[in-house]
């Protein structure tokens, strides 16, 4: 009681010095800003569906906006309109382009979130989820490097989100086994970006461990070093592990946007000693994923890992 009588003596002497009619006033004015220049951010969902009749199915849907400050998406393979636009600045968040959305429906654009897609081709999806996972903050704290010099990004994940709606494939209408399916819902905001950077989002089922992992080129052209790290999260815990990648070259996909070549397994070796290897990454899905700038290339892996080794006792 008198440690807190004495804070609020301070307070009071610190309020009264600074209004004293000898001192010279000084300018506190509030900004209004509405936008955020020079930022990027990224919207992602990996949905692993049960279906009500019994199959399994991988949903993917991303929004983006690069730093220009446009959002960009992707249907069926195929880059939308250059005269579809939105504002990444909307609270909460209403990417409607009418064949295609990334929405909140709720005010924080985190607690319920939904994206849809109608597509000319054969399938359509429309997927809802709800905060209800635990989060995964990259790097321990949820702000990691991401490109050269000062540059960094806030990055989070949700990693099992409740999971409710449908999808169409074939004309055949395929509802969402809630109890048997989730959602990695992933958020970033960025002030940067690494030359090149390759992506893990990795599940270990019936465990409580989800992990992300990081594999940047963040330097100028004439700087090679790689940074590596993995951020899993262990119950209520975050843990922060640098690692080696070793792709295998023996077996590999060819872009047809950029000619780029990558491999299609790769091998994780930790610091603790543990490894994984990811592999069987199907065209289609890197199709999906690769980013077509011509700056950056990106690849993002979505998934379980094979069976292949051993990582924090899964």
């Amino acid at each position: 009681m008198g440690r807190f009588a004495k804070l609020t003596t301070f307070a009071s002497l610190l309020a009264t010095m600074l209004g004293a009619a000898h001192q010279k006033k000084y300018v506190f004015k509030p900004e209004h800003e509405a936008t955020y220049q020079n930022t990027g951010s990224s919207w992602w969902i990996s949905s692993f569906i049960t279906g009500t009749e019994g199959r399994q199915y991988l949903a993917i849907s991303h929004i983006m906006t690069p730093q220009k400050g446009v959002l960009e998406y992707w249907v069926d393979l195929t880059y939308c309109p250059k005269d579809s636009k939105a504002s990444d600045t909307s609270v909460p968040l209403d990417g409607d382009f009418d064949t295609y959305g990334f929405v909140s429906t709720a005010d924080d654009s985190i607690a319920q979130m939904r994206t849809y897609a109608n597509t000319n081709a054969s399938f359509s999806l429309d997927i809802s989820w709800e905060d209800t996972s635990k989060p995964v903050l990259n790097g321990g704290s949820g702000s990691i490097g991401f490109g050269p010099g000062p540059s960094n990004a806030t990055e989070w994940g949700i990693p099992a989100a409740k999971t409710t709606g449908s999808l169409t494939l074939d004309g055949l209408h395929v509802e969402i086994d809630t109890k048997n399916s989730f959602t990695w819902y992933d958020r970033q905001i960025s002030y940067g970006a690494p030359r090149n950077w390759t992506w893990f989002e990795l599940n270990f089922p019936g465990t409580e461990i989800k992990a992300s992992i990081w594999s940047e080129d963040r330097g100028p052209l004439e700087d090679n070093t790689i940074y590596n790290f993995a951020t899993v999260r262990i119950g209520e815990s975050q843990h922060v592990l640098a690692y080696d990648l070793i792709p295998d070259m023996s077996d590999t996909w060819v872009s047809p946007k950029s000619g780029l070549v990558y491999p299609l397994s790769w091998r994780l070796e930790f610091e603790n000693g543990d490894y994984l290897v990811r592999e069987e990454v199907i065209q289609k899905e890197l199709d999906i994923l690769e980013q077509g700038m011509d700056w950056i290339v990106r690849i993002a892996a979505s998934g379980l890992p094979s069976r292949r080794g051993g990582y924090m006792g899964a």
